[in-house]
């Protein structure tokens, strides 16, 4: 398991993993909130794959076409360690 990946330097600035947000409510991005500053989210129009994990590299850590908000914070755990305890962070389900 490699939780290491979660943020790299690039040129001096830090760059964390991006998430491509395609559900139609936005619940991975609102779950995504709670790993603020190490995970970045952009929302699009619903497609698929419904989710994406991108890590700073450029390598895609976890896809999914299926808009499971539990594998989708396992997929976080695992590429991008414990969340922040952050109190914009609200549950999602």
């Amino acid at each position: 398991m490699c939780t290491a990946w979660y943020v790299a330097t690039v040129s001096g600035r830090t760059v964390a993993f991006l998430l491509l947000d395609r559900t139609p409510d936005g619940a991975f991005a609102r779950l995504a909130a709670a790993w603020a500053g190490r995970v970045s989210s952009v929302s699009d129009d619903h497609a698929t794959p419904t989710g994406v994990l991108v890590r700073p590299d450029g390598v895609v850590a976890w896809a999914s076409d299926i808009a499971a908000v539990t594998r989708h914070e396992a997929a976080l755990h695992r590429w991008a360690g414990a969340p922040s305890s952050s109190p914009e962070h609200e549950p999602v389900g």
